[in-house]
């Protein structure tokens, strides 16, 4: 177990009680925790698991909810034995299998659900040393004998990730994949469409210096870096590619942001970004940026065919949510969800059964005193047209 005095975990969105018109309230977390869902897996249109942290005093500690087509459930979770616990992602291939991934005091985290009870595993890492960090971001399984791990490794040495962190499961134990010779960064999404192929996206650099979009590509052999475009500025530059959604080894497509970094920081300028693949080359695909708004990311991607996606993000000018529909003929920006009075709203996850049927889940946050916040989570349908609170699919 180990701890880093002055670490700031970006995932904890702040938690407790806001009303929302549309939405339906996810039961995790109590009024005064700060509570985020982060990750959504889904087995058909009845079985959903939605993972995240809430924090209660100085303690974080997981939270996973699982959805049966029409009410979220609650559910008891594993003890970690540590005080900074995180679920970042999760991926079902049953209602009684899923693996969740994230970190537990610096430490790789990984969990099973066995369709009653979650349970630790053991998850190795790169280094046992005090000053190293080890987050896992991204999951993808393709059966209970195939799951692909990816995130993040620091040695302290700079301020970021030095490099991608790639863990493959094999139905009984994890297993470290040597990532020496990929560019320094993170890995922070993954999509597999079978024990063969995989795409793994995130980026190159380091932060508040400039960073790049980055993707390794696993042949069912080994991983291979890809060259992925960026989008040029005369300013240092931040992008990111955040999440991935692969229906084939010729069609994937990853969201994130690019923004010009501002001296001082923070940056000051941030658009959605988004890159598709079309099984020889990534392209940057023309994203469209809410009205009036100066900093625009997309946090989640579910696409159901190469020709139909959905990207859902946060518009952090005005803190409210909003999403693009990608079809044959490009991409459109859908109308955006205004949050509360005095609240703001933000994506995390989504996932698609179909072009007009989708759920995501989302954290609406407010501040009723300078030194307090709140927050609850929620779930949205999309059905094609508008987004709607959650009901029986």
């Amino acid at each position: 177990m180990r701890t880093r005095t002055g670490i700031v975990f970006a995932l904890l969105l702040a938690a407790g009680t806001v009303a929302l018109q549309g939405s339906t309230e996810l039961p995790s977390g109590a009024t005064g925790t700060q509570t985020s869902l982060t990750g959504l897996s889904c087995v058909g249109s009845s079985f959903c698991e939605a993972v995240g942290s809430t924090t209660f005093g100085s303690t974080t500690s997981t939270v996973t909810e699982s959805w049966n087509g029409g009410t979220w459930t609650s559910q008891p979770q594993a003890s970690t034995a540590s005080t900074t616990a995180v679920l970042s992602s999760v991926s079902c291939t049953s209602s009684s299998q899923c693996l969740a991934v994230g970190q537990s005091d610096l430490e790789p985290l990984s969990e099973e659900w066995n369709g009653a009870t979650w349970s630790v595993l053991s998850t190795p890492e790169l280094s046992t040393s005090l000053s190293s960090d080890t987050l896992l971001n991204g999951i993808s399984c393709t059966s209970t004998s195939f799951c692909v791990a990816v995130g993040g490794f620091s040695n302290g040495r700079i301020q970021g990730y030095n490099r991608g962190v790639i863990e493959m499961w094999n139905g009984a134990s994890w297993s470290l994949w040597s990532t020496k010779g990929f560019p320094t960064g993170e890995l922070t999404s993954v999509s597999c469409t079978s024990s063969t192929w995989c795409e793994a996206t995130g980026y190159s650099g380091e932060w508040h210096v400039g960073t790049a979009p980055d993707a390794v590509r696993w042949n069912g052999v080994k991983w291979v870096v890809q060259k992925v475009p960026t989008v040029p500025t005369v300013n240092s530059f931040e992008a990111v590619l955040s999440s991935v959604s692969c229906t084939a080894k010729t069609a994937c497509t990853a969201v994130g942001h690019a923004g010009h970094l501002a001296n001082p920081f923070p940056t000051e300028f941030d658009q959605p970004l988004i890159e598709q693949w079309n099984g020889t080359t990534w392209s940057i695909q023309k994203s469209i940026r809410p009205a009036k708004s100066a900093r625009a990311e997309l946090t989640g991607v579910s696409c159901t065919s190469a020709t139909a996606c959905e990207a859902v993000g946060t518009d952090l000018t005005h803190g409210a949510t909003f999403s693009e529909t990608g079809t044959a003929s490009g991409w459109t920006l859908q109308t955006m969800i205004t949050p509360p009075t005095g609240a703001t709203l933000g994506f995390g996850a989504d996932v698609c059964f179909s072009a007009t049927s989708c759920l995501a889940i989302d954290t609406a946050s407010t501040s009723p005193t300078p030194t307090s916040t709140y927050s609850a989570s929620y779930s949205q349908t999309w059905d094609g047209t508008v987004w709607s609170a959650a009901t029986n699919l």
